[in-house]
């Protein structure tokens, strides 16, 4: 007759940071605006080096980072999320709305006096 041998492992990890959710990552505002064209700097208020970043919709908004600087650049108007991720896997997000810029028209009458128009299009 043969033995018949049940067994069961259990893992544990010996380190306590293993279990530990990361921090969410803060930032120097919750929100952002930017005009189309222009850009818009948000600073990471927390978290370690280095950062990923990730627009919602390139189409609207680009990203970059350099450290604990994040640049969002208007690209049409519309909201976008700006997702963040830092080394420890810590995530944190804000939203960023791109605004129409204004469009100035600079005009010079017959007698060579010169105006500017601003028109600005919400």
């Amino acid at each position: 007759m043969a033995a018949l041998c049940l067994g069961s492992f259990v893992f544990t990890s010996c380190d306590p940071d293993d279990n530990k959710t990361p921090d969410s990552l803060t930032f120097s505002v919750a929100k952002a605006e930017v005009e189309v064209g222009k850009t818009v700097e948000v600073a990471v208020k927390n978290g370690t080096q280095p950062f990923t970043v990730k627009s919602s919709d390139e189409k609207l908004a680009t990203v970059t980072v350099d450290k604990e600087k994040i640049t969002v650049t208007g690209v049409a108007t519309g909201a976008a999320t700006i997702s963040v991720a830092d080394n420890n896997r810590a995530i944190g997000s804000f939203t960023v709305e791109v605004k129409a810029g204004a469009t100035t028209v600079t005009v010079t009458d017959k007698d060579g006096k010169t105006g500017a128009i601003s028109v600005k299009v919400e």
